[in-house]
C-alpha cells in the first residue's frame, strides 16, 4: 500500500466533525478519503433528535440541515471519497389473515432513507467480503456476479472517474467538482473490507507508511 494517513474521530460522531476531517485531508492534498463509516453520523443525529423537546416532526428541521451539510461537503470535495455504512435487517408489514405480519425484505443501510440515490456506485459487501453492485452509474459492474474487491476494481473506478466530460457520466449537478463516490455497504466488519484503514477523523493521529 502507498502512503496514507489515518485520522481517528472520537465520539460524539457529529457531521460537523466529519466536515472538519474532510477539510484537513483536502489541505493535506489527499487524493482519496475513506470515511469508515458514516452510519455513526446518523446514529448521533437520531440521538440528538430524540433529546429535543417539542414537536418531533418540526424538530427534523434541526437535524436534516446538519446531515445535508455533510453530504454537500462530500460532493463538493476535490478528493475521491470512499464511504462505508453498516446495514441492518429491513422489514415490511404485510397483511395476512386479517393481521399485519412483519416480513424480512433484505438489508438496509443504517442511514437516512434514500441516501443510496446520492451515490454513483453502491456495493453490497457480505460477511465473506464478496461484493455485488446494487447501483452502478459507471456501468463497470452492472451485470457482474459477486466478486472480491481488489486493486483491479479500484483501477477501473479511477479510470472512469478521470474520464471527460464529467457531465456525460454524472447526472447529479452537485458533482461539478469531478467527484465520484464509492459507497460500500458492509454486513459485518467494515474494517475488513478496507484493509484496516480506520475512521477518517478530526485530529491527525496517524503517520506516513
Amino acid at each position: 500500500m502507498g502512503n496514507y494517513k489515518v485520522l481517528t474521530i472520537p465520539p460524539p460522531y457529529m457531521p460537523e466533525t466529519y466536515i472538519k476531517a474532510i477539510e484537513i485531508c483536502e489541505k493535506a492534498n489527499m487524493d482519496v478519503i475513506i470515511l469508515d463509516g458514516i452510519s455513526n453520523i446518523w446514529k448521533e443525529l437520531l440521538d440528538f433528535h430524540s433529546k429535543l423537546s417539542g414537536n418531533s416532526f418540526v424538530n427534523w428541521g434541526k437535524v436534516n440541515p446538519r446531515l445535508d451539510a455533510f453530504i454537500n461537503k462530500v460532493f463538493e470535495s476535490p478528493c475521491h471519497i470512499i464511504a462505508t455504512m453498516r446495514t441492518k435487517q429491513a422489514y415490511v408489514l404485510n397483511l395476512k389473515n386479517g393481521k399485519y405480519v412483519p416480513e424480512k425484505v433484505g438489508l438496509k443501510a443504517i442511514m437516512r432513507d434514500g441516501i443510496d440515490f446520492e451515490f454513483d456506485l453502491v456495493f453490497d459487501v457480505d460477511s465473506t467480503h464478496q461484493a455485488k453492485a446494487l447501483k452502478d452509474r459507471t456501468r463497470l459492474f452492472k451485470d457482474q456476479q459477486k466478486f472480491m474487491i481488489s486493486s483491479i476494481a479500484g483501477t477501473k473506478i479511477l479510470k472512469w472517474a478521470s474520464m471527460e466530460p464529467l457531465a456525460d457520466k454524472v447526472s447529479n449537478s452537485k458533482h461539478q467538482s469531478g467527484l465520484e463516490i464509492l459507497k460500500v455497504l458492509d454486513n459485518g466488519s467494515v474494517n475488513g473490507s478496507v484493509n484496516g484503514i480506520r475512521d477518517v477523523s478530526k485530529s491527525f493521529n496517524g503517520s506516513d507508511h
